[in-house]
């Protein structure tokens, strides 16, 4: 079983140190400020949960996520971190919202580790970015940097379940009965096909948000025969990103997913102001400038 750290033994207390101004290093104590006691036991309620819960998912960290394992009983987590009933559930709330614990009943019970979910991540910063107001340009250049990159790598990595894995995902492209829609699916098995976690989750992100855009512009801005055409050349610009992709044509294959993002900036910009074009997005640098449609998607 994995060791979890009993705070009574340790010398973090939640707070922050501080460096002199002269950046020598020396490491002061925070001051209180208005009158307010040091005392951890005088900190607001919520504030000391929100430290509780910041100390266990360090601890879960640092044990490299041992998922299942029990970390101890409601009253052995109590009585190990001194703090309240209140303050310990409300920390467990917490922890539960973020994905990482979850607390079992009955025989054997307790405070478990659970396997986090990033589907809450994504969905929250997709809105962050959309509440930031991120334009078309700085969307889909931020997802060209990106794709470019996970492409580079699955060719690299590519062997034959890849190969069998992105036909697939054109396969569940092509008999899609969902009229009008644009799938995006291609794109997160890429990302996925890396092998780069964080790569694959960023490209998710803006991917959703790209989405999301598509939804609004294909209501306004776009008719249904025009949306139509539009999903076959997002079709076929898939088809062609996968071929060079399992020929090995990186060239090709940068090439293609270069000029589908292109197209996917193009058709948002139509629903909107005149933006410039992602940034690398352009001819320079070409090798391969065929007459095939770019597509969107």
């Amino acid at each position: 079983m994995t060791r979890y750290e009993d705070p009574r033994n340790s010398s973090d207390d939640g707070e922050r140190s501080r460096c002199t101004p002269a950046g020598k290093g020396r490491v002061v104590k925070p001051r209180s400020s208005g009158g307010a006691s040091a005392d951890p036991a005088a900190r607001p309620a919520s504030k000391r949960a929100e430290q509780l819960a910041g100390k266990i998912e360090r601890e879960i960290m640092r044990a490299r996520w041992p998922i299942g394992e029990l970390i101890g009983t409601e009253p052995e987590l109590i009585e190990r971190y001194g703090v309240s009933r209140g303050i310990f559930r409300e920390a467990v709330r917490i922890l539960e919202h973020h994905r990482v614990v979850k607390m079992r009943s009955g025989p054997g019970g307790g405070l478990v580790v659970s396997a986090p979910d990033a589907t809450a991540l994504i969905r929250a910063a997709m809105l962050y970015l959309d509440y930031e107001d991120v334009s078309v340009s700085n969307l889909l250049e931020a997802r060209l940097s990106l794709e470019l990159h996970a492409v580079e790598r699955t060719v690299q990595k590519l062997d034959e379940a890849g190969v069998d894995r992105l036909r697939a995902a054109l396969q569940a492209e092509e008999t899609s009965t969902e009229p009008g829609h644009h799938s995006h699916d291609i794109h997160r098995v890429l990302a996925e096909m890396s092998d780069n976690p964080a790569l694959a989750l960023f490209i998710d992100v803006l991917v959703n948000l790209t989405e999301w855009r598509m939804g609004g512009a294909g209501g306004t801005a776009h008719g249904a025969g025009d949306r139509e055409t539009k999903v076959k050349e997002s079709k076929q610009a898939h088809r062609a990103i996968v071929e060079s992709i399992v020929a090995g044509d990186l060239a090709l294959a940068l090439h293609r997913t270069r000029r589908h993002i292109e197209a996917v900036h193009d058709y948002l910009v139509d629903a909107g102001p005149s933006v410039p074009r992602p940034a690398g997005g352009a001819a320079a640098g070409r090798t391969h400038e065929q007459a095939e449609p770019p597509g969107i998607g």
